[in-house]
Parts: structure tokens; sequence; C-alpha cells
């Protein structure tokens, strides 16, 4: 068999410039992400008298400077010193001094002296700031249950699309030229999720001719069962606190009912597409054929959902299942290493919603969105620890997770761009 990435496979030779560009590009994100990197820091707390007051951290961006009062339910209107912001009437000022940002107190704003306040801003990560943390925290446990977490989130990747791609779009896609179509678009993911996701479905159209809305529909499929391994762990874990022993107050009913609505959609799609209506919506007009009937592009976006039988739902379900148990224990094992240690309930409904933020376009490579996330779940509502001891999780995990993601990113992209870009 040729291998995929050795031009055996009968692609023209690139030229110089089109083998140096996919290195260009990894670098370029890989510089991106890390000069890029951002930790929301909350909870900062200061009494403001007369004066200006320097914040604790450095690099911090004074734009995203927020004062509230300490129970937050006043927001403070901040304005850089000299200016006119705030309708000309800030409770605040704030300068930047050096690498420090420092807050004043405008004796003409609702901030009375002695006042204690709530300060939350962004700073941006250097590599001292990982050193540090790294210095402070116990890696002994983490490290060996994070590597194995890195291992099973690109294996899970591979066997739950690729199991989804097989069955739906390709069925004699090797799962070698899998892992490539997985793995190599992670070193986009870790800077630009939304991006890494146009990168599957177009591989499959330039190199499978597969349409578009057919992988699209696969993806959506596999996502779909993913959220239902997710609430397979916060469904129990949330009826355990609100109907045997509250550790979470803010949790309650409606987190309930929000996870019957899931599953009842969840078990309803199922049931529909097996019904004459669903098949009649679809489009399938002989159901002996191989792929259902379908014709070529015809209603592409339901295609998996129609064709998908109770066993595709079980065997991506369960690889699934078994990547969020690793997900849970990675995480739990970092909650420890810096010195929380909070109920199995809160842990189940923490750390799947910390982890799925990694992937969305709120923060840059897993830092900004998940370390308030993280914050606000563990700290504000489950008050299982510190402001700093939740921050310092999440950016634990999120660092040690974009450096697993891109060493793989790192060894499939050329091969991955090679084939998607120059065949």
């Amino acid at each position: 068999m040729k291998s995929i990435s050795d031009g055996s496979d009968g692609l023209k030779k690139p030229s110089l410039f089109q083998q140096l560009l996919p290195y260009v590009f990894a670098i370029g994100i890989l510089v991106w992400v890390f000069t890029g990197m951002k930790a929301s820091v909350v909870d900062e707390r200061h009494i403001l008298e007369n004066g200006w007051l320097k914040l604790s951290h450095e690099r911090i961006l004074p734009e995203t400077v927020q004062l509230k009062n300490t129970d937050g339910t006043t927001i403070y209107c901040g304005a850089e010193e000299n200016s006119t912001d705030c309708n000309g009437k800030p409770d605040y000022f704030y300068r930047t001094d050096g690498n420090y940002v420092s807050i004043s107190r405008n004796p003409a704003g609702k901030i009375i002296s002695g006042a204690s306040v709530s300060v939350e801003y962004t700073h941006k990560i250097g590599a001292g700031d990982l050193l540090k943390l790294l210095h402070s925290v116990d890696l002994s446990i983490f490290l060996p249950f994070m590597l194995l977490n890195v291992l099973a989130f690109f294996l899970a990747d591979v066997f739950s699309f690729g199991t989804a791609y097989r069955r739906f779009n390709v069925p004699g896609m090797s799962w070698r030229e899998l892992m490539m179509v997985r793995g190599g678009p992670y070193l986009v993911q870790i800077g630009l999720a939304p991006l890494a996701e146009i990168l599957f479905p177009l591989y499959m159209l330039r190199v499978k001719k597969v349409p578009i809305s057919h992988t699209i529909s696969s993806n959506v499929w596999t996502f779909v069962v993913d959220l239902a391994a997710i609430l397979s762990f916060i469904t129990p874990a949330v009826i355990y606190n609100v109907f045997f022993e509250t550790l979470i107050p803010d949790i309650g009913l409606t987190w309930v009912l929000l996870c019957a609505v899931f599953w009842l959609l969840f078990t309803g799609n199922i049931i529909f597409w097996r019904s004459g209506m669903g098949k009649r919506m679809a489009g399938i007009s002989d159901t002996s054929s191989p792929d259902g009937g379908w014709a070529s592009g015809k209603r592409g976006f339901i295609k998996a959902f129609s064709l998908a039988g109770i066993p595709d739902y079980a065997s991506v379900y369960v690889i699934r299942l078994f990547l969020w148990a690793s997900f849970i224990i990675a995480n739990y094992a970092a909650v420890r290493a810096v010195g929380m240690t909070p109920a199995p309930a809160l842990a189940l409904i923490a750390i799947p919603l910390v982890v799925m933020s990694i992937f969305m376009p709120i923060g840059v490579g897993g830092y900004g969105g998940p370390q308030l996330i993280a914050w606000f779940l563990f700290v504000k509502v489950g008050g299982a620890g510190q402001a700093e001891q939740a921050i310092m999780y999440s950016f634990l995990f999120s660092t040690a997770f974009l450096a697993g993601r891109a060493v793989i990113g790192t060894i499939l992209f050329r091969p991955f761009w090679r084939r998607c870009f120059m065949h």
C-alpha cells in the first residue's frame, strides 16, 4: 500500500515554495497562539482610598479592567486617565505604568473612600508565567493522566468521526488516512477552532469528492452523539445535586429540565428517522441499496441522521463516553494538583463545560474564556476553592492539552496540507 505522505501516490511534485508553505503556516499559527495567550483573572479585591493602586499582574490589557462592588451587583464605569469617557463622570480612572496598570477612585464618582471593590481584567501570559505555574503545582499525578487524555482525544476523534465518514461518506477510507484527516488540522484548531471545522469538509470535497453537505452532516451527527456522552456525566450529577445533596445551590430544577429536554430530543431524533415520515423527509427511495437510496448531494445535511442505525449511535456513543471519562479524570487530576477538592457532583458538572469552552471562539488556544468559566463554576457557584486556584487549574489543563494537540498536528499537518491543497 502506498504511503499518503511519501510522494509515491502519483501527485505532481510540488515546488520548493509549496513544500515550505505548510511549515510557514504552522509556525505562524503556533507563534500567534503563544503570543496571544490570555487568562481572565477575576475577584482580585482591593480597598480604594485616595491615590493610585497598582494591580497585581503584569501585561494587563487596560481596556479589559472592570470594577464591581464585592457582591457583583454594581458595575462601575471606568475611564483612562484624563479622558472624558463615562459621559465625563467616571467612577474610577486607570493608567499604564510600565508593564502594570494602576487604578484610582474618582472622588466625584460612586465609589466612596475605603470601599472594597472586585477587579476583573485580562492579562497576557508570557513564558515566565508558564514556568511559575509548573513550579507551583504537583505534576506527578497530572502529567501521566494528561498524556493518556491527549492520546484518548486523538484516538476517539479518529474513530468516532472516522466511523461516521466510513459509514456515510467514503466506505473504503483507511484508518491511516483518517488519522491524517482528523489530526492534521489540530494546528489550526488550537488557534482558530472555527477554521479547523472548515478544513474537514474541504478535504473530503477536494480529495474524496464528497459533497460538503454530506461531510457536515457526518460532523454534526457526531457532535450530537458527543453531546449525549457529555450529558451522561452531567445529568446524574445534576439529579444528585437537586434531589439528594445540594452542593451547588444555583443548580436547581431548571438544569434537570434542560437535561430532560435534551434526552427527549435525542431519543425522538433516533425514532423519527426510523419512521416512515422521517424516511420520506430524507428522500430515501430504496432502503435496500448500500447507501440507503441516497442520490449524491440530495438533502445532504440530514444524510447521516437519516441513515444512522442503533449500532452506529451505540458505537460512536461508547467511543465519546470513553473520551469524556478521560477528560474528567485528567481535569480532576489538574484540580487536585492546584489544591482544590471539589465534590464529585460539582466536578462532573463543571469539568465538561470547561473543556467544551476550549473549542469555542472565546479565547486563543484555550486561554481566556475557559479560565473565566472555571472560576465561575468552581469558585463563584461551587465554592470549591480560591479564584487563583481555579484559574491555575484551567490554565494548567489548557497548556498541556494545547501542547499535546500541537505535537500531533505538527506531525500530520504537512501530509494533510499536501493532499488537500496540492492534489
